[in-house]
């Protein structure tokens, strides 16, 4: 558990931490939800509400504490690394399972989450409870099982969007564990999606009743403003790889609205994001695949520490040496990509493909939000919810490395015995 400097107004001075934090107050004080700070407020359609939902509760309890709001964090962080003892314990050695809950507990990025007002300790969180209570589904087969999941998939889409389709692949899995059962299949697939509809549908249609198509205008700004003008700045042979023009592409979108005659609202401005965008990705698919993959390798390869131990030493001058900063820096880059090799082992281990059913569920998850946590600027960020899916099955890695050194020191400890 870390706590960084209070700074009561560090939050307001970041763009997505001020969007969740004006979609609370807003809810409270005009029953409205909107993440502009603006009066009287419009309907945003920018965010989703689950997590300024949780900030407003919060504040409705402490007077606006942003405070108890990383507290809380803090305590759900905790738990998430409970959570992986709880479930790596299942396909691994309880001491496997403690190194990755430990593991998880001094990563620096997920730390460094939980003292920011942004959804990744809470979608986190979400996930793998939803990993929890599906894999336990899969062992015993229970309808409650399946309509809890459904529950979780639906709250951690209106957490965030990211993970809006991945309800399309549990049919897919629930084919491939019931083989040929089909009343099985058709019956779970039909409770899991309506389930998750119950939590989904509702946003959706109050975003059509203020006129908006869509799920999260976040997403077609991404694709606009971060993959379609990344995109068209190679077009152009601009040198720097991770140089957008910002104002350009904001620009061309009030330009195009006013040659058109149409009014400049948030929603006449997320079709034409959508619009733009996705013409000039499907136009392009080659770049778009090239973004995708620099920007998904980032989130893997950047360290994201940085920040965090300069905090320190700012805080703490002298304590930490250079030669001391060296260290950290190696040992927490040490874990990291051990963790990423563990995780190699482990998806490889054939023992745990033939006796750990929840395993495909955990891939599926993984790879799932790995394609799409690609995004210029995110980078280390966006591996919050991923390292503890990283860590469970780097748990199985541990032990496929430690069974062959057991089983020789066990065997030359017998022989010393005999002799």
């Amino acid at each position: 558990m870390f706590f960084l400097k209070y700074d009561p107004g560090a939050f307001s001075r970041y763009g997505d931490c001020g969007n969740y934090i004006n979609a609370a107050k807003n809810m409270l004080n005009y029953g409205v939800f909107c993440e502009v700070s603006v009066i009287p407020p419009y309907p945003g359609i920018f965010r989703t509400p689950a997590y300024p939902a949780l900030i407003a509760l919060i504040y409705s309890l402490t007077g606006y504490s942003d405070a108890v709001v990383v507290f809380t964090q803090i305590i759900l962080s905790s738990l998430t690394c409970v959570m992986v003892y709880l479930i790596a314990s299942k396909y691994a050695s309880n001491t496997a399972a403690v190194l990755m809950s430990v593991i998880l507990a001094v990563d620096i990025v997920s730390i460094k989450s939980t003292n920011e007002i942004m959804t990744e300790t809470l979608f986190t969180f979400v996930i793998m409870i939803l990993v929890a209570v599906f894999t336990d589904f899969i062992e015993k087969c229970r309808k409650h099982g399946i309509v809890l999941a459904g529950i979780l998939c639906g709250i951690g889409a209106l957490v965030r969007p990211i993970l809006l389709y991945f309800f399309l692949s549990v049919p897919i899995l629930l084919a491939y564990y019931f083989k040929r059962d089909k009343r099985r299949i058709v019956t779970y697939s039909v409770l899991f999606i309506f389930t998750y509809a119950m939590f989904v549908v509702p946003w959706i249609y109050r975003n059509l009743s203020v006129g908006y198509r869509g799920f999260a205008a976040v997403q077609e700004v991404n694709i606009y403003i971060y993959k379609a003008g990344w995109i068209e700045q190679r077009l152009m042979g601009t040198p720097d790889i991770d140089y957008i023009d910002f104002d350009g592409q904001y620009a061309k979108v009030y330009e195009i609205l006013a040659k058109r005659g149409i009014s400049n609202t948030p929603y006449n401005r997320a079709k034409l994001y959508k619009e733009l965008g996705m013409k000039t990705l499907l136009e392009n698919p080659l770049l778009a695949l090239k973004y995708q993959q620099i920007y998904t390798a980032r989130v893997f390869t950047s360290l994201g520490a940085e920040s965090v131990l300069s905090h320190i030493q700012k805080f703490l001058p002298g304590i930490i040496k250079p030669a001391v900063w060296v260290l950290v820096i190696n040992f927490y880059k040490a874990l990291l990509w051990g963790s990423y090799f563990l995780f190699v082992i482990g998806v490889f281990s054939r023992k745990s493909w033939d006796e750990s059913r929840g395993m495909i569920f955990i891939l599926a998850l993984f790879a799932y939000l790995a394609v799409l946590s690609g995004e210029w600027g995110a980078e280390s960020r966006f591996r919050v919810p991923l390292m503890p899916l990283i860590l469970v099955i780097s748990a199985i890695g541990v032990d496929r490395i430690l069974h062959p050194i057991i089983k020789f020191w066990n065997l030359k400890t017998k022989s010393k015995e005999i002799q």
